[in-house]
C-alpha cells in the first residue's frame, strides 16, 4: 500500500525544527518540497535510531530558490525532523510525504480472479 501526505508547513528565519515524523517504517521515504515563500529557504532532514535523543543527517541541506521544487528520498527507517531558515512565513512550505507498507493482514484480492 503507497501512502501521500501534503500539507503546507510554516518556515522560520532562524534554523529550527519545522517538523518531526514520529513513525517508522519498513522501505524509503520520499518527500517533496516546495517553496512558498518569497526568498530562499535552506532545509534538511535528520534521522534518530535512540527516539529523539540524538540527531543525524538522512538529507544534507539543500537550498530552494522562491517557487523551486525539490524530492529527497530517505533511506533511514526510524523517526525523521526536518529542520529549516530562511524567512518567517506561515505558509512557508509545501510538503508531499510519500511512504510504502506492506499490510499482511489486509491484502486486497480480486472477487472477481
Amino acid at each position: 500500500m503507497r501512502v501521500s501526505q501534503t500539507d503546507v508547513i510554516p518556515a522560520t528565519l532562524a534554523e529550527t525544527t519545522l517538523l518531526t515524523i514520529r513513525e517508522s517504517n519498513s522501505y524509503n521515504r520520499i518527500f517533496t518540497f516546495k517553496n512558498l515563500c518569497t526568498a530562499q529557504l535552506t532545509l534538511s532532514i535528520e534521522y534518530s535510531a535512540d527516539g529523539g535523543t540524538t540527531w543525524s543527517t538522512a538529507v544534507a541541506s539543500f537550498n530552494l530558490t522562491s517557487g523551486a521544487i525539490a524530492t529527497k528520498q530517505v533511506t533511514h527507517l526510524t523517526i525523521l525532523r526536518i529542520r529549516g531558515s530562511g524567512e518567517t512565513n506561515s505558509i512557508g512550505v509545501m510538503l508531499s510525504f510519500d511512504r510504502s507498507y506492506l499490510d499482511a493482514t489486509h491484502v486486497w484480492t480480486s472477487p472477481v480472479v
